[in-house]
């Protein structure tokens, strides 16, 4: 706070946080805050140069009237309250202060209805603190990979065909088959284009991988790229979601029996592939929902609450590091959802009296028009024109209640 350079004294009112009181003195104290340091054997002292200084302000006020008591009480309540307020004098610049004393009340029956005090105010900024902000969906994609990358490892010290009979490796190609078939029927079902289908040649791909069964590192690090080739076909995020969920529910049969040592290779590859393809699924599917924009907070909880529930039983099976990059992954799918979900309106149900098109019923709930054609999509199930939704009929809408 500087002093004013201003003609003293103006016109402003004595008042602190706008209540108003008659002032008759006020001092402070203003200047360059130093510290001296004292030496042994030295003669003269050394300082420190800390900051300009506002100091102490202190106000030497009254008041006066019928009501002067109600003054007091009033005066007194902004007194109390907390934090900084507004001090306004005549001779100095306004400036934000907190209460340094309790304020001295002063009567004298002999002057009347008349009471003075004394009060201490002490100038005073507001603290900033450096701010920093979670990039949640960076976060969902940096842990989905790192998941990814554990189940891979742990297929790869699992998995294994060589020296064993030509069936073994057979069921794993069948098995890749029809897990492939599943998800292919899903993403399709979802939304990807016709151009994505053609496009990706699974009998290629499933030929490429039966050359490499006998390097299973290779063979998993192409699991995890074809997924994320194939989810990106898919129109929308959510769709997404949606076709791997079908996906990770899949379970190839095992083997009837495993009485050789063969037929137990053969169950556990079984086991290690599905385990990695469902976290495959996982994984896009997490990275998906990250990337996605939801229309009210019940959607994007029931999608994490979706993603938990599979990162949760997933875990129950890892091995330790595929388990603790899974524990991460669902970590940053809640904190992502949750905050994102709360940002969102609630859906909720709005029953018109008369039939009325949706752009008027926008215009009752929103101030605006303009979401006419969303109510619509909410509700086509219900009617068939959006210039009369029906009355008596509840709808669903989307409210930031």
């Amino acid at each position: 706070m500087t002093l004013s350079s201003n003609v003293w004294p103006d016109t402003r009112l004595p008042s602190y946080r706008g209540v108003r009181f008659e002032c008759s003195r006020s001092s402070n104290a203003a200047g360059r805050l130093r510290v001296v340091h004292e030496f042994a054997l030295r003669r003269l002292p050394g300082f420190e140069d800390l900051t300009e200084r506002d100091g102490i302000i202190r106000v030497n006020g009254w008041l006066s009237g019928a009501d002067v008591l109600s003054q007091r009480d009033a005066l007194l309540a902004v007194f109390k309250e907390r934090g900084s307020g507004r001090l306004e004098l005549p001779w100095l610049p306004p400036a934000q202060c907190v209460t340094a004393s309790l304020p001295e009340w002063q009567y004298n029956a002999q002057e009347g209805e008349y009471v003075a005090f004394s009060i201490e105010f002490l100038p005073v900024e507001a603290l900033s603190y450096p701010v920093g902000a979670v990039n949640n969906r960076a976060a969902v994609k940096r842990q989905a990979s790192e998941a990814s990358a554990a189940a891979a490892a742990e297929f790869a010290n699992v998995f294994s065909v060589q020296n064993k009979p030509e069936f073994v490796r057979q069921s794993a190609i069948t098995q890749l088959n029809e897990w492939f078939n599943q998800f292919e029927a899903a993403r399709t079902l979802r939304g990807a284009s016709a151009v994505a289908n053609s496009a990706f040649d699974w009998s290629l791909y499933l030929a490429r991988q039966a050359q490499q069964l006998q390097n299973p590192k290779a063979m998993a690090s192409q699991l995890l790229a074809v997924f994320e080739q194939v989810t990106e076909t898919v129109t929308t995020p959510l769709q997404a979601v949606s076709a791997l969920r079908e996906a990770w529910g899949y379970q190839a049969q095992p083997p009837s029996y495993n009485d050789t040592p063969s037929r137990q290779t053969q169950a556990q590859n079984a086991k290690a592939l599905d385990q990695l393809l469902r976290t495959a699924a996982l994984t896009n599917a997490c990275q998906a929902a990250a990337a996605a924009s939801y229309d009210s907070h019940q959607q994007a909880i029931e999608i994490r609450d979706l993603l938990l529930a599979e990162i949760d039983d997933q875990m129950s099976s890892a091995d330790r590091n595929t388990w603790m990059a899974l524990n991460s992954l669902y970590s940053a799918v809640s904190s992502d959802l949750t905050q994102r979900s709360e940002r969102l309106g609630r859906v909720s149900e709005y029953t018109p009296q008369t039939t009325q098109p949706c752009a008027l019923i926008s215009q009752e709930l929103y101030g605006t028009g303009a979401r006419g054609a969303e109510i619509f999509a909410r509700n086509s199930h219900l009617f068939d024109h959006p210039g009369f939704a029906p009355a008596g009929v509840a709808l669903e809408v989307v409210t930031n209640d």
